[in-house]
């Protein structure tokens, strides 16, 4: 008699704890460059990559305050020693943008930005800024980072998977 396995549709608990982040030769610069800080050669670091390749992860293991740029306002920054701000690409607000960056330089505060891709901006002093600091590609999933993410996940939800899958 075969047994079949419930699923129940129950919350989990999510981490974004370093154990948790797979490392694989596609996101491995990434995760130097983030071991690196504070020695990025500058107060900025730009990572990109489609969406799910783990950049929210990785700026949870950066820092612990996050602004998403499309709620990104003019002089409404914490004090803080490292910032993340996700999805500079949909910002709608460049000039926040641009005095947060200079604002984060100023104070010596550490400034993670992601992104999908490398963004363009229309004004030209933000732009130049982004050009100047790091930026790290997230490439797409390799077989073994697949895996290894979705053994996670059954496993995160209890969930018993053969492991020939």
């Amino acid at each position: 008699m075969e047994i079949k396995q419930l699923t129940l549709d129950l919350p989990y608990r999510q981490t974004f704890d370093r154990q948790g982040f797979v490392v694989s030769p596609c996101n491995s610069m990434a995760v130097l460059w983030i071991d690196r800080y504070p020695n990025w050669g500058s107060h900025a670091l730009l990572v990109y990559g489609p969406k799910g390749c783990g950049k929210t992860h990785l700026s949870h293991m950066f820092a612990e305050y996050h602004l998403d740029a499309s709620e990104l306002s003019e002089n409404e920054w914490p004090e803080v020693d490292k910032l993340v701000v996700e999805n500079i690409d949909r910002l709608t607000n460049e000039k926040a943008l641009f005095h947060l960056f200079n604002w984060t330089k100023e104070q010596n505060i550490g400034l993670l930005m992601t992104a999908s891709h490398i963004p363009q901006f229309a004004l030209p002093d933000l732009s130049s800024r982004i050009m100047m600091c790091p930026k790290v590609p997230i490439l797409p999933p390799d077989d073994e980072l697949i895996y290894a993410v979705l053994s996670k996940a059954f496993s995160e939800r209890s969930v018993a998977v053969d492991a020939r899958f």
